[in-house]
């Protein structure tokens, strides 16, 4: 912070007005030289640099002033970047966009001077954290909180900050981000009605939009890819964030293996990438999909350079639809949940994708490792909400009655639970779950059965009970969906 104090003594010489600038006060007694001149003087200093963030009100007030002779009006003028923006004693700025911006404040009464300088430094609003989307006045919302600040305000200003009012049409479904640091790509998707909606997530600016002519039912991001996947009726597609287009061209593979057309896949709203290496995110070897019109699960691979799209399993799967599918043990395994068709029971299976994409010697061939029905008393069925924690082969879901979220080790050999990990209240509904990539923490959303409030839960994954962490309570509107994000804006 820089501090200056200005004095000026005019001094009469022969055809000369001399000025000198010395650190000090601006006097005059160029029309009286034996008035009374009132100085200013201060011992506080602005700080060298107020940091804050995009479109929040910075406030700060100016240094206490010592009034040495008569009583003068004082004024105060605020620049940043060389533009006046108050005459207040107390500034109210509203941040710009990110960057470092020069603050400097002049503090005058007519006589005397004080100029102080220093620096506004305007961080991204939105950055790792806990994102929740929901519906206020019939217009997508979604809010914002930090689990590495809890007690810090929760932002609902996420979609309107930086976007003009009514740009988000639709009913919300999902969101998701979608991230490769390797590549320094970053994306945010949300679906609405039937648009899907690219934002750039650092200052959440809507990019570009891709219209399609039926409901978006759901989005899978990521955090070690640089596409998201989205459901629509029966199909999906993939928006590549790095050039912003989509694609849904695998789906062309997917008739013969099933023995179906393209037009009339019903696949199920959820795909499932394994990997080949468990301390390496980038070696995925290929994902799974499940057709409910077929009853049988493609799986599409890569093998030395061709990609193969087979179906796996039709016997374990006839009669079948899929209810859910997570990844588990360290992300080399696949938890699938199937529901019977005839009678409604709820089949567990484990599977081993198997390695393809390596020497023909080193090749792994996928196999079932856990075939069984699901006992009612687990509490699991079609409605469930469901998550993972892979490298803790612990699969979330919640229970059917409503009693809490219940936690089954798929290394027990099928040994579901009977009572919950975390109780809830009757007044409690599991609206989403979500595991952060490390296997931390568990966030649980919840709203209330009036459907107006809700509030985000955050479970410790590492300690012995598994405790709460925080609860943000009191949520002013219900929860359609969460997502996390994991990555730091760039720069910033």
């Amino acid at each position: 912070m820089k501090h200056t104090i200005y004095r000026i003594l005019p001094v009469m010489l022969t055809g000369l007005l001399s000025c000198i600038l010395l650190t000090g006060c601006f006097k005059d007694h160029s029309t009286d030289p034996d008035r009374p001149v009132t100085e200013i003087t201060t011992t506080e200093e602005l700080r060298e640099i107020y940091t804050s963030e995009e479109g929040r009100i910075l406030e700060i007030p100016a240094p206490k002033l010592t009034l040495n002779g008569p009583s003068k009006e004082v004024k105060y003028s605020w620049e940043v970047d060389y533009k006046e923006v108050s005459t207040s004693q107390v500034l109210k700025y509203r941040c710009p966009k990110p960057g470092v911006y020069a603050l400097r404040l002049l503090i005058t009464n007519g006589e005397t001077t004080i100029a102080q300088r220093a620096k506004i430094n305007v961080q991204y609003r939105y950055r790792q954290g806990l994102y929740f989307l929901g519906q206020e006045d019939k217009q997508a919302t979604i809010g914002f909180v930090e689990p590495s600040q809890p007690d810090k305000e929760v932002d609902y200003d996420v979609l309107t900050l930086n976007n003009p009012a009514g740009t988000f049409v639709g009913t919300p479904h999902d969101l998701a981000f979608v991230t490769n640091v390797a590549y320094k790509v970053k994306g945010f998707l949300l679906a609405c009605g039937t648009t899907l909606y690219n934002i750039e997530p650092d200052q959440m600016i809507m990019t570009k939009t891709l219209p399609l002519k039926s409901e978006i039912t759901s989005i899978e991001g990521t955090w070690a890819d640089s596409k998201g996947r989205f459901f629509y009726n029966g199909r999906f597609g993939d928006f590549l964030i790095k050039t912003v287009e989509a694609t849904n061209s695998d789906l062309n593979t997917f008739g013969t293996p099933l023995g179906t057309t393209r037009d009339k896949l019903n696949l199920a709203p959820v795909t499932v990438s394994w990997l080949t290496d468990k301390n390496d995110a980038k070696k995925t070897d290929g994902y799974l999909a499940y057709d409910n019109g077929t009853e049988r699960m493609v799986a599409r691979f890569s093998q030395l350079g061709s990609r193969k799209t087979m179906s796996w399993f039709p016997d374990e799967t006839k009669g079948y639809s899929l209810t859910h599918m997570v990844l588990t043990g360290d992300r080399l395994r696949v938890a699938l949940f199937l529901k019977s068709k005839s009678d409604g029971t709820i089949k567990h299976l484990l599977i081993n994708p198997g390695t393809h994409n390596v020497a023909k010697a080193k090749r792994v061939p996928e196999e079932v490792l856990l075939s069984q029905e699901v006992p009612a008393t687990a509490q699991l069925d079609a409605s469930s909400v469901m998550t993972s924690a892979p490298t803790r082969s612990l699969v979330f879901y919640s229970g059917a009655d409503g009693s809490g979220i219940y936690a089954y080790n798929t290394m027990s050999g099928g040994n579901f639970p009977t009572k919950p990990l975390v109780a809830l209240s009757k007044d409690e509904e599991v609206a989403d779950m979500v595991v952060d990539k490390d296997d931390h923490f568990l966030y649980i959303a919840l709203n209330s059965q009036s459907g107006s409030t809700s509030s985000i839960r955050q479970i410790d994954l590492t300690k012995d009970g598994y405790p709460i962490v925080h609860e943000w309570k009191d949520l002013r509107l219900p929860i359609t969906a969460i997502a996390l994000r994991e990555d730091y804006p760039i720069n910033n």
